[in-house]
């Protein structure tokens, strides 16, 4: 899948996932039961990935 963004777009969708990824951390600190912690910490790594990917992207222009 490909897809296409503009500059505006492409700012807005890292910040989204900045907040997204801020977000999971603080849940994954004050989480007590070690299966949510690990399912957050999948969602982590997913959101660290799909922000770098777009950070390179961004690079790349």
């Amino acid at each position: 899948m490909q897809l296409e963004f503009n500059d505006q777009e492409v700012a807005t969708l890292a910040s989204v996932l900045e907040q997204s990824l801020s977000g999971v951390r603080e849940e994954i600190y004050k989480s007590e039961t070690a299966d949510y912690k690990d399912a957050l910490r999948q969602r982590e790594r997913i959101l660290q990935s799909v922000l770098q990917r777009v950070r390179d992207a961004t690079s790349a222009r």
